[in-house]
């Protein structure tokens, strides 16, 4: 076997083991999520195509190679259709039903016609390989609606890295230049079907396959691409799990069987007993290792959100609110940067909170529009990709002169009394869904203690001033009666001097 046939065969293998390990391990993680279930089809799609090539390539009769190349097609042309698939589907893309459904009817098409001759006509030796592929009337046809398909997904793909930001900008920064390289590599090989030999692609070429779905592994667990944060960690405990215990079975019945009389039965009553006695620490021990050294703990929704209620809305001290807030918000989802702006009257502005001093004072006012979107849509404001309706370029800016990724409006009735401001995450990850669900019931329950702060706040100073009246006009009772009673003799007096009474 020359090298340039070993490479070509070790390179597929790579391709076929990765693809299929990353299909599986993506559906195992969510199965009835369809995002997962559209990516393993994907990787399948390539790793079908990536086996049936290493038998076709392997083959010495011709009449088998012709029938592993036209098996071989059949995964090939529902490759670009799982591709346009996954990635509208990544995207949010709307409306491209019609496109799905199009690409579905002509990968089936072009699959029923793959037993035929129209699409694959022999198996004939070409350069270094004994059989391969010769090109039916149909296939040029079949090519072009691939590449038509990958160009029109990359393009996708690439416009939605290039407004984004964050960990989308990670995420889909893998997802492009990684589906860009595979397709370059791994398309080398429609070339040799139609008897182009393109060096140093072919055969190295597919090894970018390899590097392609490694890459998009990377991105799935590096940036939680599908969130499979959970699968790795209870994979990684469970066979964590499993050594210690094996470990101890096996060292506590060599010992009894060497040291101890009694031999094997005695050796193996020992080993359950310790296993049964630590086999729930060990697990406890994995999970809080695992949690502090590999992922972020994750916080629990319902406890978090009752713990904050509980705490705050029976506080009346606005400066006790809101550091409990910014402190729970740092807690929970990390953010680099958060402030709490609340609507100043006499200034007509929002302005940060006197309690958080040691951050830049921000302002924000009224008329911005930032704050009319606020009191319109009464919802969440976000400039990150995955949950960003869209905005003006105005109101972006104004986001990012605040270096906010997220304003949440704190509504009171009608009436917007606050906005609260999330910077990015410091992992750079983007806020979920779960986040913005806390973050509006939080909201919903700031506003209120916020302004029952505030009323209270207004209602003691109402007080003080009544207080401050009521001394005023006891002061002017007590003293102004006896000073009157005093210049009403003085005046007497004076009097009765000029009338001559008194010498």
């Amino acid at each position: 076997m020359n090298s340039l046939l070993l490479n070509f065969v070790i390179a597929l293998w790579v391709t076929a083991i990765t693809t299929a390990c990353i299909g599986i391990f993506v559906y195992w993680q969510n199965p009835k999520n369809k995002l997962n279930k559209i990516f393993a089809f994907y990787s399948w799609s390539i790793g079908w195509w990536s086996f049936c090539q290493i038998w076709l390539i392997a083959c010495d009769n011709r009449i088998t190679a012709l029938i592993w190349t036209r098996i071989e097609q059949i995964g090939v042309f529902f490759i670009p259709t799982f591709f346009i698939h996954f990635v509208i589907t990544f995207l949010g893309m709307k409306n491209r039903r019609f496109l799905i459904r199009f690409c579905y009817g002509l990968s089936i098409f072009f699959a029923m016609l793959c037993p035929t001759r129209h699409m694959m006509a022999d198996a004939v030796p070409k350069f270094y390989v004994k059989h391969f592929a010769t090109p039916g009337i149909v296939y040029p046809f079949a090519v072009f609606f691939f590449f038509i398909a990958v160009v029109y997904g990359l393009y996708e793909l690439f416009r939605a890295y290039q407004q984004s930001v964050g960990a989308r900008r990670n995420q889909l920064t893998y997802l492009f230049w990684g589906s860009l390289l595979g397709y370059v590599g791994g398309g080398a090989n429609f070339a040799l079907v139609f008897g182009i030999n393109i060096p140093f692609l072919n055969p190295f070429g597919t090894y970018a396959l390899a590097i392609y779905v490694t890459a998009v592994a990377y991105a799935i667990v590096r940036h939680q691409l599908m969130e499979i944060e959970v699968l790795v960690k209870k994979t990684l405990i469970f066979a964590s799990l499993f050594t210690i215990i094996l470990g101890i079975f096996i060292g506590i019945t060599i010992v009894t069987q060497e040291l101890i009389a009694g031999g094997r039965l005695l050796g193996l009553v020992i080993s359950s007993i310790v296993i049964i006695l630590t086999v729930r620490p060990l697990e406890d021990l994995l999970v809080r290792v695992t949690d502090k050294y590999l992922f972020q703990k994750k916080y629990d929704y319902k406890q978090v959100l009752k713990s904050f209620i509980d705490e705050v809305i029976t506080v009346l001290s606005l400066d006790r609110i809101i550091e409990s807030t910014i402190e729970l918000l740092d807690k929970t989802l990390h953010p680099d940067t958060s402030d709490m702006l609340l609507f100043n009257k006499y200034e007509d502005k929002y302005v940060s909170y006197k309690a958080l001093a040691h951050n830049e004072v921000l302002t924000i006012d009224n008329s911005a529009q930032m704050v009319t979107f606020l009191k319109s849509t009464k919802d969440t404001l976000s400039i990150e990709s995955s949950g960003a309706t869209a905005i003006s370029a105005t109101l972006k800016k104004e986001m990012e002169d605040l270096k906010a990724r997220l304003a949440i409006p704190l509504m009171l009735h009608d009436d917007l009394i606050g906005i609260m401001l999330l910077g990015k995450k410091k992992s750079d990850e983007e806020y979920n869904k779960e986040d913005l669900d806390i973050l509006t019931d939080l909201a919903r329950t700031e506003a209120v203690a916020i302004g029952n702060a505030q009323l209270f706040a207004e209602t003691a100073q109402n007080e003080r001033r009544a207080a401050i009246g009521t001394l005023a006009a006891g002061i002017n009772h007590e003293i102004g009666n006896p000073l009157n009673i005093i210049n009403t003799k003085m005046q007497v007096y004076l009097m009765s001097i000029d009338r001559g009474l008194y010498k």
